[in-house]
């Protein structure tokens, strides 16, 4: 589910932006609707999957004891929070890469485990 839902929203963000770029410069305000529509469903599918991976880090550390689960998993909460909230974006961005960091490092602990 969560690589289905990034990549279905990474590729309607993409088509919808090309799409309005398109538009703008065809000056068709239905061609600029529709790609806001087409970047507005790549960010729900986004998001979804993100939920996901969210989701599927509380399962991981459920099913292999594994702390760092669940502290990648709060980053991960964090960080969209931050998103939302604060103008600056740059926190949001390095909580994500050390979140991502961490899932690394736990993967690999959990592996060595089994």
């Amino acid at each position: 589910m969560v690589k289905v839902c990034y990549a279905v929203g990474l590729i309607l963000l993409l088509v919808g932006s090309i799409i309005i770029v398109g538009a703008v410069f065809a000056h068709s305000i239905a061609g600029i609707f529709g790609g806001i529509a087409a970047a507005f469903l790549g960010v729900v599918f986004l998001l979804i999957g993100f939920i996901g991976l969210v989701i599927g880090c509380f399962r991981l550390r459920d099913s292999f004891q594994e702390t760092l689960f669940l502290v990648v998993g709060m980053l991960f909460i964090v960080a969209a929070i931050l998103m939302f909230v604060s103008s600056v974006s740059v926190s949001t961005w390095i909580l994500d890469l050390i979140a991502w960091i961490m899932i690394y490092v736990a993967v690999g602990s959990s592996i060595h485990r089994l």
